[in-house]
Order: structure tokens, then sequence, then C-alpha cells
């Protein structure tokens, strides 16, 4: 989508189109602040809005182009995001539930506009997505002034350390959803701290975790909750861990894949799960299609990916 085909876009949705859509995604876009703003200018029913690699869209657009009404924003490979651009969007939509940012060089200081209110009594769920510069300490006052957020996604703030996942675990007691993928500072002391503190969550990732070991896995199987746990290419696990999570009775969704040093007599105690409905099991040497054809034959509701 580029400017010029805007009007064009408008004239085949039509009146009665323009009015009932509720869900905006601009992908792979030119679009400029001025022809964004008058796109969702002639939505007026638009309550969530995607931006994808839409690299024209200022600061300024994000002061001019969000509607109040807005509950849910996703902006990913916008390369003109700064920390002052989630301060407007924030400041634009104040009363958005769910914001979702994958943005490399924004820092702590664009969390700092989520704190205020009304956005921090409405948000629910928070993706910082690949945000590289965000440290442990902006996730300690993250966690201090957001404590009421329910799902939050840290994949790839690779700066990340314990100190913050410790801070999430103290405070933030009601979080059902939480991603930690390609953290690689977090250690078992962090799966701890995740087990003891947060007993209400139910989903767990944790992909590319690389520090973390069979005795973090260890303090998981201790989880209430937990229906899905994604250990994809954490290349320290091994057939103990299989053993603790064993244990999960709740679990429906396990992600193993890209495992090497797990056996495959170590996944064959999994038909002792018989609640699982998923299990990945890719690009694990030892997931053979022997072992695939086992589990499937001793799990019949479960499927099965090796």
């Amino acid at each position: 989508l580029a400017d010029a085909h805007l009007d064009e876009l408008l004239s085949r949705l039509g009146i009665r189109l323009q009015a009932s859509l509720v869900e905006l995604t601009v992908l792979n876009s030119t679009i400029t602040d001025q022809s964004l703003a008058a796109l969702i200018g002639s939505l007026p029913g638009v309550a969530s809005l995607r931006l994808i690699a839409c690299n024209d869209i200022s600061e300024l657009g994000f002061w001019s182009c969000l509607p109040a009404r807005l509950t849910s924003l996703h902006v990913t490979d916008c390369v003109s995001v700064t920390d002052l651009s989630v301060a407007a969007a924030v400041q634009a939509a104040p009363r958005l539930t769910n914001f979702e940012l994958q943005a490399y060089h924004v820092t702590d200081a664009c969390l700092m506009p989520l704190f205020d209110q009304p956005a921090a009594e409405c948000l629910r769920g928070l993706a910082l997505n690949s945000c590289w510069e965000v440290t442990s300490q902006g996730v300690v006052l993250l966690a201090a002034n957001l404590a009421w957020l329910q799902r939050l996604s840290l994949s790839g703030c690779s700066k990340i350390t314990d100190d913050a996942i410790d801070a999430i675990g103290e405070r933030m007691k009601q979080l059902r959803e939480l991603d930690l993928s390609w953290c690689a500072r977090i250690t078992d002391v962090s799966l701890e701290c995740i087990a003891c503190d947060l007993c209400q969550l139910e989903v767990l990732q944790l992909d590319r975790c690389s520090s973390i070991s069979d005795i973090g896995v260890g303090y998981l199987s201790t989880m209430p909750k937990l229906r899905s746990l994604c250990l994809r290419w954490c290349s320290s696990l091994s057939d103990t861990s299989i053993r603790h999570i064993l244990n999960l009775r709740t679990l429906s969704f396990l992600s193993a894949a890209g495992n090497s040093r797990i056996s495959g007599d170590g996944f064959c105690h999994l038909i002792r799960m018989r609640q699982l409905r998923a299990v990945e099991l890719t690009n694990c040497p030892s997931a053979t299609a022997t072992i695939r054809k086992f589990l499937n034959a001793h799990l019949p509701s479960c499927r099965v990916f090796c």
C-alpha cells in the first residue's frame, strides 16, 4: 500500500465496509503519516491496528494517526520508531489493552509513558520483542508499575538478567503468559523465581535460553497451572528435564525442538502424559520415525511433530 493507492482502496471498500471494519493491518508499506491518518479516519470502527515494515511512519504519525478508541496496537519492523514514538502512541490511544512492539533501538525510556494513567490501568498485554536496549532496570520499573499485566513478552531482550525476572516474580502475580525466548542471560535462578512466585502462569516460553539447565526445569515441574511450555533449542537440557516435565499434570503442549541431548528413551517417557494434545520434537536427532510412531500409538489424542 502506497499513498497513491489510498483513494482506490477506499473506493473498493465502499462506505458500508469502511464502517464495519474493526481490524486493520498495514504490511510492507510506503504509506506516509498523512495518508495513514486519512485511511484510519475513513474507518471509524477500527479498534485494532497492526503496522509491519511501514518505514515512512514517523513519530508525528503516531501523534496524528492513532484514534483514542484503539484497544490493540502492534508495531513491528518500522525503522523510524523511537522512544518518543511510543510516548506518542500511548498518549494518542490511552486505552490500549494490548501493545506489541518490536524495535531494536528503543530504550528503557520507552516504558515510562506506559506507567501513566489511564494507560497503566487499561493495559493487560505487553510485548517488547527484540527491544535490544531494554535493560533489567527498565523491567524492574515495569514490574513495579504494571503489576496487573496478564501477558508479557520480553523475547529477544538480550540484556535482561535474573534480576529482572526476580522483580517480575515478586510483583506481577497475575501473569498468565510469559515469553523469555532468546534471553540468554537468564539462568536457573530465574526459573526458580517463576516457579515459586507466578502460580497463575499458564504459558511459558524459554526458547533459546542457553543458560538454563535440567535443574531449572526441575523447579518448573511444581507449577500448578502450566499448560504450555516451550524449550526449543535449550542446548543443556537432557532426559532429566523430561522426567521433571512428567510432573506437570496440566501440560497440554510441549516443545523440546532442537534439543540434541534428549534421547529417544527420554521422549518415550512422554506417554505417561495422557493430557498432552501436542508435542513438538522437530530437529531433535533422537526423535526418529520410530519414536514418533511409538508416541502416536500411546498418545492417540496428541499430535506429534518430529
